[in-house]
């Protein structure tokens, strides 16, 4: 009995492999879907990079606006304002 099964999902010999229509079908079925995904994902890393510029463009520009806040803003401001300097000091005043 377990002869007849082994030979029924092994096949014989002369039924071992795969025939050209068979082959065929495969890749034509590997063919029409990388037609279809191929373009999808050039499309989807075209989108990423766009992304990612303007990430990183929207960061470059943020950058300086840091930078300068973090280097005393303030302290250019006040001196637009008042250009003399004030000293501990000067007229009797201390500041």
């Amino acid at each position: 009995m377990f002869m007849n099964v082994k030979k029924l999902l092994a096949g014989t010999k002369r039924e071992a492999g795969f025939t050209l229509v068979e082959l065929l079908i495969v890749i034509l079925i590997v063919g029409i879907l990388s037609a279809v995904a191929l373009p999808l994902y050039l499309g989807y890393t075209k989108d990423a990079r766009l992304a990612e510029g303007k990430a990183l463009g929207g960061s470059a520009s943020d950058s300086p606006v840091g930078m300068r806040a973090g280097q005393g803003f303030g302290q250019q401001l006040r001196a637009e304002r008042d250009p003399e300097p004030r000293r501990p000091g000067r007229h009797g005043q201390h500041v």
